[in-house]
């Protein structure tokens, strides 16, 4: 049971049964989201990622396939980039020369400081929309809301799950909750603090309709679900099924502006 990792892979893995099931961005789903937030505000659209086998480069390929699909104009660039890369100086050039409008980014908060530093330091400027995981899952993030700040348009994905934190229903679900070992006042928490709840609620539910704790039937169980009344808010409407082991959809995103209080 996943709640906080969004390759494509984890739940379209082709096996069956499939036992995996996720409370979780999916990549596949957060690519298409990301683009159709990407074209309500830009025309010229870029795509960097970094250079590795868990997000990177199947972000980027799955990005651009998307807008194929689409049929519109292809990305002015797509840039792949190293783990141990030192300096975005050509990168941030070579986007300015390419008039770049906005850059759908998947990657490290470290690289996303340092193309920021490298906007600063060539002059050139352009609205970053991150994918969430490698910039906000990161102790770097205040580092990076720094560098941001001055007039830099910095957005990341999020799920509705960021909404909840302040809110008395969580308060008193964590505080509720015998097996939840958390100080619901402390405010550094990750979305996958309530992915998990949510998660582990559905788990529940599910032995209790029917008293059994084998795999087979903890599968068939989460899969026949009808509604769950999530902490997320709103209700999740049958989460999973047969062949859909994500509960989330593209209805649960939402785009985050950097805030820099």
């Amino acid at each position: 049971m996943i709640t906080w990792a969004s390759s494509k892979q984890i739940t379209e893995n082709n096996y069956r049964p499939n036992y995996i099931f996720r409370l979780s961005a999916n990549d596949k789903d957060a690519a298409h989201f990301l683009i159709k937030k990407a074209l309500e505000n830009a025309n010229r659209i870029a795509i960097a990622g970094i250079n590795t086998t868990w997000g990177g480069r199947e972000n980027v390929k799955m990005m651009a396939e998307y807008i194929e699909q689409l049929g519109i104009s292809p990305p002015t660039k797509v840039v792949v980039f190293d783990n141990d890369r030192s300096s975005f100086d050509d990168i941030a050039i070579n986007l300015a020369a390419a008039e770049t409008e906005l850059v759908l980014y998947m990657g490290l908060a470290n690289h996303l400081i340092q193309l920021i530093n490298s906007m600063k330091k060539t002059d050139t400027d352009f609205m970053i929309f991150s994918h969430w995981g490698g910039i906000t899952g990161s102790s770097l993030f205040s580092s990076l809301k720094e560098t941001a700040r001055g007039g830099f348009d910095v957005r990341y994905i999020q799920t509705t799950a960021s909404k909840v934190f302040d809110t008395p229903e969580f308060k008193k679900a964590i505080n509720d909750c015998k097996l939840c070992d958390i100080d619901s006042s402390y405010k550094g928490y990750l979305p996958a603090t309530i992915h998990a709840y949510d998660l582990a609620m559905l788990l529940f539910q599910t032995v209790e309709n029917s008293g059994k704790t084998d795999h087979e039937s903890i599968r068939k169980g989460l899969e026949s679900i009808e509604t769950y009344d999530g902490l997320m808010g709103g209700s999740f409407t049958k989460p999973f099924s047969s062949d859909k082991h994500d509960a989330l959809r593209e209805s649960d995103y939402f785009l985050k502006q950097m805030s820099f209080n």
